[in-house]
């Protein structure tokens, strides 16, 4: 989902990245993290004020707005996450020596994290009738993946494993 965020103060950053933040944690389903209770904690005064001087850093280091709300909202969530003992690293596949091979025979892992950049979004979230369409340009997805194809290589006598997500395989 891709949202538009207006920042033109440092408290417009704050809020967002509370609110975000907030949301993030909560939809995680955490037995005792519910929207309410992780709510209370980072609306806190002390959490906000950590924010407001965290922000006001990394904008005053030169990064811009945008940048400066996701790395803290990134941060604050690592945080939160690692004071209340909230798992953020998904666990080890459960034999990680094991490989596949390419075409030409060559061994690669049969693990990785999925590198896909495009999501798929509706046309319009009003009329889910239009279906939907494919957006590029986001952040790599990161979740647990195995190998969907292989790739030759531009100009290259080798092929290169492409890892893909449930959702991101090819044949999605």
């Amino acid at each position: 989902m891709s949202r538009t965020i207006r920042i033109r103060t440092t408290e417009d950053a704050v809020v967002e990245i509370a609110a975000l933040t907030t949301r993030v944690i909560a939809e995680g389903g955490y037995e005792g993290h519910d929207l309410e209770t992780v709510g209370r904690i980072i609306t806190s005064d002390t959490v906000l004020d950590t924010i407001r001087t965290a922000y006001d850093r990394r904008v005053g280091n030169g990064a811009t707005p945008k940048d400066a709300v996701i790395a803290v909202g990134q941060s604050l969530i690592a945080h939160y996450c690692n004071s209340a003992g909230i798992p953020t690293v998904p666990a080890a596949p459960a034999d990680p020596e094991e490989t596949t091979a390419d075409p030409a025979g060559v061994p690669h892992r049969a693990h990785g994290t999925c590198g896909a950049t495009w999501r798929r979004v509706p046309v319009n979230r009003n009329r889910p009738d239009l279906g939907d369409t494919t957006e590029f340009g986001h952040r790599e997805c990161g979740e647990p993946a195995t190998v969907d194809r292989f790739v030759k290589a531009a100009h290259a006598d080798y092929y290169r494993p492409v890892y893909a997500c449930p959702t991101h395989t090819r044949s999605n």
